[in-house]
């Protein structure tokens, strides 16, 4: 009876989206989508209210063997990180506290080696919708990915005035949400604020009287930013650098309402990490009251570990390859009573890398050089004709000072640990905005025009004249 009331509702509003206008469609779909998860709700075999609560070594092992096989997931997804959100949402399921991980045997905190970010998010997600955790996981990305797509061009209808800049941003954002996709994971999730909010950022330079429309955007700004920092480590740091950079240099305002501009980005990040740290005393708090639960202290993404190994790109014979294995095995050579990942574990390596770069620096010069040329190659190929547009049209200085702080800043992990595609999604988002508005800063110049056919050719359009897109400006 229950499915049938809600395939008569689906029906009413499909009938209903028929007949109306855009705005119809819009309602429609949603509803749709609402009552498609509701009512595969009822549909799935495997949920959290179905967890094992109860002390197992079998729920301890059967995490043990999805270690050694793909996640269900359709995006990517580590294999280690899939365990993981399983044991939080367990955890979750079984005691209520959000980054709580329960793997069978004792509870524990959740992401005790990782950032939290997605092991709050993902559980929360699967809870909700009564979701498994691969699907939980799938539904996050992807839902965030084109929600940041779908914000990022409307920002660019607000900033872009020639055919060919409009063009462009379309293959461009297009091309950088396929490339958010394929990289999945924490990366994806870390690199969709600057796609959303980079827009909307520029939207607001030309203004010489603050709006309301300012404050909200450096506000969300800000809370997304601190939450791409939970999800992974410095990931917002880039866009509060733009964000700032673009607001005291770029903003036409007085000195007053920029300041209240970036103290509502800064209250906005602030904010939303006093909300972490609050789960995490909620987290702690129950560990303390659970008997026989392992109190581990949570310490986030390791960062010597990272670089110790990554000195392996060059290849020597002192750190042969990237492998966690080394660096366990380097440090139990050294101090054999330190945990893997505790804080003294760190400042060991850190020490050896120091020893290390005394001994041989030329190791250390040469793993840094290369990985700034193939950093600079994926900037190259991000930014692509940008690069050329922004020879002939050179930017305001504050422009060209914001865009390539928020690069080099995403570029440094690629640079210090391994330039590897997943870890420069940052750098690669900022690099393709940048040529995209190098594009229609040169469209925008008349004089321009025959140095940019080319380019014309290249998005297959027929002009470069400066006009407003009708079709979002003057719909209806």
């Amino acid at each position: 009876m229950k499915m049938e009331t809600l395939l008569h509702k689906l029906r009413f509003a499909i009938n209903l989206n028929c007949r109306g206008g855009i705005r119809s469609h819009t309602g429609g779909l949603a509803a749709i989508l609402i009552l498609t998860v509701i009512t595969c709700r009822s549909c799935l075999s495997t949920s959290l209210t179905g967890a094992n609560c109860q002390i197992s070594q079998s729920t301890f092992d059967s995490d043990i063997q999805f270690l050694k096989q793909r996640p269900p997931a359709h995006l990517r997804l580590m294999t280690a990180r899939y365990v993981d959100l399983r044991r939080a949402a367990r955890g979750l399921a079984c005691s209520g506290v959000p980054l709580v991980a329960f793997d069978g045997l004792h509870y524990g905190p959740a992401a005790w080696n990782d950032d939290p970010g997605l092991y709050l998010f993902v559980p929360a997600v699967a809870r909700i919708f009564g979701l498994t955790i691969g699907t939980a996981s799938d539904v996050l990305l992807m839902g965030v990915v084109l929600l940041a797509l779908g914000l990022g061009l409307l920002g660019m209808t607000q900033v872009l005035h020639t055919v060919l800049g409009w063009r462009v941003a379309i293959v461009a954002l297009l091309m950088l949400t396929v490339v958010l996709l394929l990289a999945g994971d924490v990366y994806a999730l870390s690199a969709a604020p600057a796609v959303a909010c980079v827009p909307w950022i520029l939207s607001f330079v030309s203004r010489k009287q603050m709006t309301f429309g300012m404050v909200i955007t450096l506000g969300v700004t800000g809370v997304l930013a601190a939450s791409a920092d939970a999800i992974r480590s410095y990931a917002g740091m880039a866009l509060i650098l733009f964000a700032v950079v673009v607001v005291v240099c770029g903003y036409q305002l007085r000195a007053a309402g920029r300041t209240i501009l970036v103290a509502t980005l800064l209250l906005g990040a602030a904010g939303t990490a006093l909300v972490f740290q609050h789960v995490y005393a909620q987290r702690d708090a129950f560990l303390r009251s659970k008997p026989g639960a392992v109190m581990q202290s949570a310490r986030g993404h390791v960062f010597w570990h990272a670089v110790y190994l990554g000195l392996s790109y060059v290849k020597n014979s002192e750190i042969p390859k990237y492998q966690d294995e080394l660096a366990f095995a380097k440090v139990r050579a050294l101090k054999p009573e330190l945990e893997d990942y505790s804080p003294e574990y760190e400042q060991t390596l850190k020490r050896e890398i120091f020893v290390l770069a005394k001994r041989r620096p030329f190791l250390i010069l040469a793993n840094l050089f290369v990985k700034l040329i193939v950093v600079s190659l994926y900037c190259l190929l991000a930014a692509n004709v940008g690069l050329y547009a922004a020879t002939l049209a050179p930017k305001p200085v504050w422009a060209e000072l914001g865009f390539w702080l928020a690069i080099a800043f995403n570029g440094l992990y690629g640079i210090v640990v391994l330039p590897n595609p997943k870890y420069l999604v940052g750098l690669i988002a900022f690099a393709a905005l940048y040529g995209v508005f190098s594009i229609e800063q040169a469209a925008e110049q008349q004089n321009l025009e025959n140095r940019l056919q080319w380019i014309e050719k290249l998005v297959f359009i027929g002009s470069v004249e400066t006009v407003r897109y009708r079709f979002f400006m003057n719909r209806g």
